[in-house]
Order: C-alpha cells, then sequence, then structure tokens
C-alpha cells in the first residue's frame, strides 16, 4: 500500500487552479466530474493533490492509498472488520476503482485500487 493522494477542498476550482500551477509548481494531470462535485488533480514530484470543489473549503478531506489488486482483498477486509463502512465507489481512468470508506468517529479514507498493477 502507498500513499496516493491528499483531497483539499476549496470553494471555486476555477479561482484555485492558478495558486497550485503558477505559485506552488504542481502541474495538471486531470478532471473528474460527478455531476454534483468536480475535481482537478495535480501532481508535484511523486505528490498528487486533488483539489475538491466543495463547500468545506480549506479541509481536508481524505488521505487516498494505492492498493495493487493481490492485496485489496485483505486490506479492504480488514477496515471492514474494524468498524469502517464503505460510502461511495467509481470508476476511475484506468479501470482503477476508488472506493470511499468512512470510520465511526466520521474519518475518511480513500482506496484506488489497481487491478493490473503488480507491486513487489
Amino acid at each position: 500500500m502507498k500513499i496516493h493522494h491528499l483531497g483539499l477542498a476549496v470553494a471555486d476550482l476555477q479561482a484555485a487552479w492558478p495558486y497550485y500551477v503558477a505559485t506552488l509548481g504542481f502541474r495538471w494531470e486531470w478532471c473528474i466530474s460527478t455531476g454534483e462535485e468536480r475535481f482537478a488533480f495535480f501532481r508535484k514530484g511523486p505528490f498528487t493533490l486533488e483539489l475538491v470543489e466543495t463547500e468545506l473549503e480549506g479541509q481536508t478531506l481524505h488521505l487516498a492509498f494505492s492498493l495493487a489488486d493481490h492485496e485489496a482483498f485483505a486490506v479492504l477486509k480488514n477496515i471492514k472488520k474494524r468498524g469502517f463502512t464503505l460510502t461511495d465507489r467509481f470508476l476511475l481512468n484506468r479501470d482503477e476503482q476508488s472506493l470511499y470508506f468512512v470510520h465511526p468517529n466520521g474519518e475518511e479514507v480513500e482506496f484506488i485500487v489497481h487491478p493490473k498493477m503488480k507491486w513487489a
């Protein structure tokens, strides 16, 4: 398991975009929309930042982890056993699945499962 990205809430995605690109040196990667929310992904070196357009501006929304297909079942079974509940599931680009879990205390964690990725 590796850290995939950090999700950060912004009030206006178009207004926030230049700050992360021009000021902080991030490179835009891709965007996605669920109809209700818009997301933009940026990279700087090995770090990926996800900006989420929402009313919760300035808050960290979630930490996302990458899982290779062969490790996903055990990890996801373990977090369910520890009280996390699956709240959302999305199909991302490159056949990746994005699974959101929330702990009873309110912490949100995202797991991105890579079906074709082979990690040591």
